[in-house]
Formats: structure tokens, C-alpha cells, sequence
């Protein structure tokens, strides 16, 4: 049983934060874009496992300190019964830039994880010029990480990427690599149909997109994850749901600002 705890406690620390971030990974496309996320938006989840309260999360999209850059910031805490036998309190900060074709390029993704007793800080920088990317935990030595794909992306790049397509059709499918720890991976994703969903902010018409990814170093998914987007030019995304090994884990949006002139909020 003590094994099982354990076992059930690490699944829980990786799913809470990579439910959000492992998930929605595309071809980069548009910056700034007509679809998707404008700079400003937030989004905010309360996160389950099997039904029962888990975490709350945010997420925020903002323009970089530079011209063409930008910013993503993503905070998970646990709740709940979580809370009390494995405290979650996590952090992924993310600045990029676009190229001239308006593809996402990320410069630098910076976890920092408190999870339980461990803490950990991980940063991930990028040099594309050299196919390169250098990883540094806590305080370690720098790590080399080559031969990298030219346009590889962290997790929260390629979402936010995702939402910008110009297009999304049912039947379609895409694969790109990602980098999120020591090694890149393939991601692939369909869209599998259009469908109405109910949400704490009420109905949404939605297309429901399926991604299947590689085990990464923020998620232990057993089958694919479902993600449940807005069938609109804002994409939202207002569910994610997965199994894991026990159980499932899902995250539904309860509140948002779309920096398009709506804020929403699910009421008390």
C-alpha cells in the first residue's frame, strides 16, 4: 500500500503540471495571430483526479521585453486531498520570440517544481544557431543537448502555437518535436470532431483534439490526452482530460480574460 501511495504521488506531481503544458503541441505557426491567444489573455483551471479536487491553475500570455517576443507563464498548486499528503506548487515561465514567418522560437523554459520534499530548478536555453539547447538543474553543471530539430519548442510554445493555426479541421493530423528536459520528442496530434461541451462557463461548440505524446519529463500519460478547444478565433481551451495509471486527471476552465473585450467567470 505504502508503494502504491508513492507511486500514486508521482504520477499526481507530473500530471497537475503537465496536464496544461505537455498536451496541445503543433507546428508553430502565426505570432500574434488573428486565432488564438492575444497578449494579455488569462486563463484559470480547477484541476480533478477522479472527480475529486486536485489543483488550481493558471495560465498567462504577454508580450515580451523585446519587439516580436513573448511570454508565458503557468502556476499549478494542489488542493484538496492532495494538498494534504503531497503539496504541489509549481511554476513554468517561457520567453520567445517570432521569426519573420511568425513562428513561435522559444529562447528560454524555466521550471521550477516544488513537489512534496523535492524542489527543483531547472532552466532550458536555447541556441538554435548552433542546434543546441543547455539545460543547468539547481545548480549543477551546464548540459549540452545536440543535434536538435530546427524547430523544436518547449511544451507551452507549441500550445499556444497549436491555437494559432489558421486552420483546424476534423481529420486533421500533425507531428512536431518538443523539448522539455534532456531529449526532444515527437508529439502527434488529431483532430478527431467537432462537438458541444458544458462547462462550469456554460456550453461551448469545441473541437476535440487528440495528442499523443513521447514519456516527457513533466507527464506520464497512458493513453492520449483530449483537449476540448473552442470552436471560435480564440480557441480556448476549456477542457483537458487523461488517464493515468490510476485514475484520470482533467482541468476545466473555470474563469478567463481573452484580451478580445469578454471576461468570464464561473459563479459561486
Amino acid at each position: 500500500m505504502v508503494k502504491e501511495v508513492r507511486h500514486l504521488r508521482s504520477l499526481l506531481a507530473g500530471s497537475l503540471l503537465g496536464v496544461l503544458i505537455g498536451m496541445l503541441l503543433l507546428q508553430p505557426v502565426a505570432a500574434a495571430p488573428l486565432q488564438g491567444a492575444q497578449f494579455g489573455e488569462t486563463l484559470q483551471y480547477n484541476i480533478h483526479w477522479t472527480g475529486f479536487p486536485a489543483g488550481r491553475a493558471h495560465m498567462t500570455f504577454g508580450e515580451g521585453r523585446e519587439g516580436g517576443a513573448y511570454q508565458v507563464d503557468v502556476g499549478v498548486r494542489s488542493t484538496g486531498m492532495v494538498e494534504l499528503f503531497y503539496p504541489v506548487d509549481d511554476r513554468v515561465v517561457v520567453a520567445g520570440l517570432f521569426d519573420k514567418q511568425g513562428k513561435f522560437l522559444t529562447n528560454s523554459y524555466e521550471k521550477i517544481q516544488n513537489e512534496g520534499k523535492r524542489k527543483r530548478h531547472t532552466l532550458l536555453t536555447f541556441a538554435r544557431a548552433e542546434k543546441r539547447a543547455y539545460q543547468q538543474r539547481n545548480q549543477q553543471k551546464k548540459r549540452a543537448i545536440k543535434n536538435l530539430p530546427e524547430y523544436v519548442v518547449d511544451p507551452l510554445s507549441a500550445f499556444y502555437a497549436l491555437r494559432a493555426r489558421p486552420k483546424l479541421e476534423p481529420g486533421d493530423a500533425f507531428y512536431m518535436p518538443v523539448l522539455d528536459s534532456h531529449k526532444p520528442y515527437k508529439a502527434r496530434m488529431k483532430v478527431v470532431r467537432r462537438e458541444p461541451r458544458s462547462t462550469p462557463l456554460g456550453w461551448f461548440d469545441t473541437l476535440l483534439v487528440e495528442v499523443q505524446l513521447k514519456k516527457s519529463d513533466v507527464f506520464r500519460q497512458v493513453k492520449a490526452i483530449k483537449v476540448w478547444l473552442s470552436d471560435d478565433v480564440r480557441r480556448l481551451p476549456v477542457r483537458v482530460e487523461t488517464d493515468i495509471r490510476i485514475g484520470f486527471v482533467a482541468a476545466d476552465l473555470v474563469a478567463f480574460d481573452d484580451a478580445r473585450g469578454e471576461q468570464r467567470a464561473m459563479k459561486p
